[in-house]
């Protein structure tokens, strides 16, 4: 955690598992439609204070991330799933927040808060409740300080979910790389 304030959605962690030197990958900028072949793992898949200025959550993904690391070592090298049960609930628990933590989830809580915000303010318009202009509803923004922290917080269902699943090691050995996404 050597940048606190710079918070990664995708952990550095498995980010290295596609890189050749350990320390940078390939990456396509969606925004500005370039591939960049060499951009430092410490600066991509994170945001600032994505996880709150408090660093709690930091903390605690932080601390799962030794697991984490740990166990897709062990599954990437013994190319088996023959995991213990506390092993199959740390995988479980990686893919899960794999979703739940990124800058997708985030941003979409955040439209989802702002359109029911806008929504709920014009209810109030029209029945005289609240003095907003149009052009304020228009532009009202609502501000999230841990946005993922619910979908976080669900983690535990959503594993309990996922146990009944088949899993499927995917092996390969074409000769071409695997690519990853948040």
């Amino acid at each position: 955690m050597a940048n606190n304030e710079y918070q990664h959605y995708v952990p550095q962690m498995y980010l290295r598992n596609f890189s050749s030197n350990g320390k940078s990958i390939g990456g396509y900028i969606l925004g500005e439609r370039k591939y960049v072949s060499d951009m430092p793992i410490d600066r991509v898949c994170g945001r600032k204070y994505l996880y709150g200025e408090d660093l709690k959550i930091e903390k605690w993904f932080s601390d799962l991330e030794g697991n984490w690391a740990n166990l897709l070592r062990k599954i990437i090298s013994e190319k088996n799933l023959e995991l213990s049960e506390e092993e199959w609930a740390y995988l479980y628990m990686f893919v899960f927040l794999s979703d739940a933590r990124t800058g997708y989830t985030a941003d979409s809580t955040v439209d989802s808060a702002t359109k029911v915000a806008k929504s709920i303010a014009l209810l109030g318009q029209e029945h005289g409740l609240v003095d907003f202009s149009d052009e304020e509803i228009k532009k009202l923004h609502v501000s999230i300080d841990k946005p993922n922290l619910a979908h976080l917080q669900s983690m535990p269902t959503g594993v309990e979910v996922m146990q009944d699943l088949a899993p499927a090691l995917i092996i390969n050995s074409s000769g071409k790389g695997f690519i990853t996404s948040d």
